[in-house]
């Protein structure tokens, strides 16, 4: 990580986005209408069979 943040200087946001990324976790934000468009390209070519969503915070 450190490697990573020296030479490619992400932003905060495209670091979490990385870090969850490599746990085997999606992020997905904004309108129903893209969060379905972006499950869907996960969806049709059998990448993924199920989703657990997450609230983004602790409950």
């Amino acid at each position: 990580m450190v490697d990573l943040i020296e030479r490619k200087r992400p932003s905060i946001r495209q670091l979490v986005e990385r870090l969850d990324e490599a746990r085997g976790i999606r992020m997905m934000a904004g309108p129903p209408e893209k969060i379905a468009k972006n499950t869907q390209t996960w969806f049709e070519p059998g990448a993924a069979d199920e989703f657990n969503v997450m609230p983004p915070f602790p409950i």
